[in-house]
């Protein structure tokens, strides 16, 4: 898979998902909301957030952007982090990750769009 890992979430997540075998980038620091959201509909890569703003579905509707996966764990350890979404990646949504807004949290992920 191709993720966008925004600003926010532990430096550390990027080489574990290159060691699992996903291409994986940073956004850029200081990007604006749309542009992140056009930037991975362009580069076809689903985006890892702690983000909730792209929640939004008037603002980042489902068929505008290539995927979001918002990280909601509490504490956001990057142990817990690599857990949850080990077990997303695992056994992912039926329909995919492209044009879907995920909800990641501890105990699984629940798909809103």
């Amino acid at each position: 898979m191709h993720f966008f890992l925004d600003e926010n979430v532990h430096a550390k997540l990027m080489p574990w998902l290159i060691q699992l075998g996903h291409n994986v980038d940073y956004i850029p620091k200081g990007t604006k909301n749309g542009q992140v959201i056009a930037l991975g509909l362009k580069e076809k890569r689903i985006l890892l957030t702690h983000d909730k703003d792209f929640s939004d579905a008037v603002h980042y509707p489902p068929k505008k952007h290539n995927g979001i996966i918002i990280l909601r764990i509490h504490p956001p350890r990057l142990p817990k982090i690599q857990a949850a979404l080990q077990k997303l990646l695992a056994s992912p949504p039926s329909e995919g990750f492209s044009q879907r807004l995920i909800i990641l949290e501890d105990d699984g992920f629940r798909i809103i769009s």
